[in-house]
């Protein structure tokens, strides 16, 4: 039972791989987007890259590494949802 609660964790976190945020209000000047995507480094190990900055403009970029790609996702999850919560919405809605 646990390795298929295993294989199915895996299966939605491979189709929630990337994501991508905007946040845009005329009224402040703000445009801003925030990406998140999970992918394997050089070394076999799993790391969540989160990017942002103004849209249109070269942003920044920092990596976190994690022992497991459900770990990876369970931190896209958690930065996604604290994201959300300041305003950021997915760029098709």
């Amino acid at each position: 039972m646990s390795a298929q609660l295993d294989l199915l964790g895996c299966i939605a976190a491979q189709a929630q791989s990337a994501v991508h945020l905007r946040r845009v209000d005329p009224a402040r000047n703000m445009a801003r987007y925030y990406g998140l995507s999970i992918r394997r480094n050089l070394f076999g190990e799993w790391e969540l890259v989160r990017a942002w900055g103004r849209i249109g403009r070269r942003g920044q970029a920092r990596s976190a590494v994690y022992a497991t790609e459900l770990a990876a996702a369970a931190a896209l999850d958690r930065q996604q949802r604290v994201k959300e919560q300041r305003g950021y919405r997915s760029r098709q809605a």
